[in-house]
């Protein structure tokens, strides 16, 4: 039978199938992302692994990739980030004063 077709009509149902295939591709990708959304745009699952990679290759220790680890879980859940105290041996001036105890100076419109 399709040695006797024409070779314009096998062409023009070839083409319909290669249309009807990416249509039907392009109708799987858009609800993929619809019920999995995008991973891509995620960008606390690239920091964890980046984070993770530099654990694994010994750049951060334990208790730095906790810690971070902590941060970033707690900032994808809507946490405020921790509050982390000055060491009790750090030098800490008083608002609108520098560290020798010296009043900052005062604030111009040029200051910006």
């Amino acid at each position: 039978m399709l040695a006797q077709a024409n070779p314009r009509d096998i062409l023009i149902v070839v083409g319909m199938l290669i249309g009807v295939l990416v249509i039907g591709g392009a109708i799987l990708v858009v609800w993929r992302r619809s019920v999995l959304g995008d991973e891509r745009n995620d960008p606390t699952a690239s920091m964890l692994d980046s984070l993770r990679h530099q654990f694994e290759s010994d750049e951060i220790s334990q208790d730095e990739y906790d810690a971070a680890r902590r941060v970033i879980v707690g900032r994808a859940a809507g946490a405020p980030p921790p509050v982390n105290p000055p060491p009790p041996d750090a030098r800490v001036a008083e608002p609108g004063y520098d560290l020798t105890g010296e009043r900052l100076p005062e604030r111009t419109e040029n200051d910006g």
